[in-house]
């Protein structure tokens, strides 16, 4: 959601001017408002995360953090009561030996006495088989894939048109920029691809998955990824209503294929 946000957000002066003034801060910076969006998006994620998200490793759940103490503290200063009442205290960290007996009364194994556990040495080495470079060279591949396609859709839409001349092919063919979209006209654009991907996760993903396979719907996606980005920057050379259309199912296709293979990366 974050690209149509940003393309209605920015720019209120031109687009809001009932909400925001000519020559104040939004008009001199036309781009903040979007920033400042996500900068408070981000805050409030982090507060919720550190004072609400509750811990379940079974281990650690009990013990008494940072942001529990000053959530205890807040709670006791709206009671009217002192700030570090019933407070607690950090736990003490476990040794192996501890560590084991708990594990073993978690799994029903109370009154069993734990013998001491050797732990072996680790070679981290060990940890980087063929299959988890391969999953590291995907993940960092198709991560890269996705940020240019965040960064280039939205100059695409907005370059203006390049005039050609020459006959149907050179037309099509040429160098045409873009299709001269204002960032309201883009976002609305954007904001169907953003419904396609929502849509294609609950959707068709489990379907195809469950189907193909994870292995052949990953080939599948890298496959139809070539197409969709062969096909997309000579839209703009058609006539405006079908170069659009085109656009938007190739902005539908990519949304789908992109969570497909995130999907299918995260099953392998």
């Amino acid at each position: 959601m974050g690209p149509p946000l940003g393309g209605y957000l920015a720019e209120p002066v031109l687009k809001y001017p009932f909400l925001f003034k000519k020559d104040s801060i939004w008009d001199k910076y036309p781009y903040l408002l979007p920033n400042v969006l996500a900068a408070v998006s981000l805050l409030i994620t982090c507060v919720i995360a550190l004072f609400f998200l509750e811990e379940v490793h079974p281990i650690i759940k009990h013990q008494r953090d940072l942001s529990g103490r000053i959530l205890t503290g807040l709670r006791n200063l709206f009671s009217c009561r002192p700030w570090s009442y019933n407070n607690g205290l950090y736990a003490a960290v476990n040794s192996t030996e501890e560590l084991a007996v708990e594990l073993e009364d978690l799994m029903g194994e109370e009154g069993n006495k734990a013998e001491p556990v050797q732990v072996p040495s680790i070679n981290r080495k060990l940890a980087f088989t063929n299959q988890v470079k391969l999953q590291i060279l995907s993940f960092s591949i198709l991560g890269y894939v996705k940020l240019s396609v965040l960064a280039i859709e939205p100059v695409f839409l907005g370059t203006p048109t390049q005039k050609t001349y020459g006959g149907f092919f050179h037309h099509i063919f040429g160098m045409n920029g873009g299709f001269g979209l204002d960032t309201t006209a883009t976002s609305h654009i954007l904001l169907t691809q953003a419904i396609a991907a929502i849509c294609s996760q609950i959707f068709l993903v489990p379907w195809i998955v469950k189907n193909f396979g994870p292995l052949r719907s990953y080939k599948l996606v890298l496959t139809v990824f070539l197409g969709v980005f062969f096909i997309m920057p000579f839209s703009a050379g058609l006539p405006s209503i079908l170069g659009i259309g085109v656009v938007i199912i190739s902005l539908w296709t990519y949304a789908l294929i992109n969570v497909l293979g995130t999907t299918c990366q995260g099953i392998m």
